[in-house]
């Protein structure tokens, strides 16, 4: 198998914050294909490798973001209730947050659904927050802010749990699952 080895080194980036770089298939479509962090001082280093075939056809500049990249959310529903899946996302670095399209009903003791952002509607970059609906009852909203742009090869889930009652529901940030499919 060929490969081809990237090497990305710069100066003045905003120290300890996370960057990703991006490029676009032949199709146009765009995707992250590394991601690093910057050091207190503010350098970058990134490096790593891409089978020649998947190249991609460009590339942008890093972009940087202190933002967790992500491909979805991951949702196990605990609770006596029936619960759907959305996002707040902002295109516009949290200025302003829009409600996305939600998933189907998940209920109790159903396995861990995986929502890909793209399937409720998320803009490739935007800034997301987990939105649990909780039908006739109260709904949750979590705290923590994720952006919608997975690393190539590498499908990382923010997994949540919802538990409680229709009244009383609770949204718990559990950590990250990843998506081997």
């Amino acid at each position: 198998m060929d490969e081809q080895t990237f090497v990305f080194n710069g100066q003045g980036f905003m120290p300890s914050q996370q960057y990703s770089l991006q490029a676009t298939t032949v199709s146009g479509d765009p995707y992250v294909f590394a991601t690093g962090k910057t050091t207190p001082s503010g350098n970058l280093h990134i490096e790593g490798v891409w089978e020649a075939a998947a190249a991609p056809a460009s590339m942008a500049a890093a972009v940087g973001s202190s933002y967790t990249p992500i491909a979805g959310f991951a949702l196990d529903n605990t609770a006596w209730f029936i619960t759907r899946v959305a996002c707040f996302y902002s295109t516009d670095g949290g200025v302003t947050w829009k409600e996305s399209d939600h998933t189907g009903d998940i209920w109790a003791g159903d396995p861990i659904e995986f929502v890909p952002l793209e399937t409720i509607g998320v803009p490739y970059g935007a800034l997301v927050k987990i939105h649990a609906i909780v039908v006739a009852g109260n709904d949750r909203t979590g705290s923590t802010v994720f952006q919608f742009a997975p690393v190539h090869g590498d499908w990382k889930y923010a997994y949540y749990q919802v538990a409680g009652t229709t009244l009383t529901s609770k949204l718990y940030f559990i950590g990250y699952l990843e998506w081997v499919g």
